[in-house]
């Protein structure tokens, strides 16, 4: 009774499922077995009408995000520097001549 859509590529998967509330703790535990997935973040909403899906589909895919980007050199792991609020304001603050 598992409904939704996955979507996998070599940067990573992205799945929105529906699993029936009374089968969720085995669902994890099955998520949980493979040391890849172990912990990751499951995001939770509740339906009414139980119908999110229809059905199941799975898709390969060369990328996640069909951004029209086609640069080998582009790597998602490859972030910017975490800055706060504060050093935020700052920057946005200075006066760009």
């Amino acid at each position: 009774d598992v409904m939704g859509r996955i979507y996998v590529a070599q940067e990573g998967i992205n799945a929105q499922i529906s699993v029936p509330i009374s089968n969720f703790e085995a669902f994890k535990a099955v998520m949980d077995s493979f040391h890849w997935l172990k912990g990751i973040r499951l995001n939770l909403a509740v339906e009414e009408d139980f119908k999110s899906f229809y059905k199941l589909k799975i898709k390969v895919r060369p990328k996640i995000l069909a951004d029209g980007l086609n640069d080998e050199t582009f790597n998602p792991a490859d972030t910017g520097t975490h800055i706060d609020a504060v050093t935020f304001n700052e920057l946005t603050d200075r006066d760009h001549h």
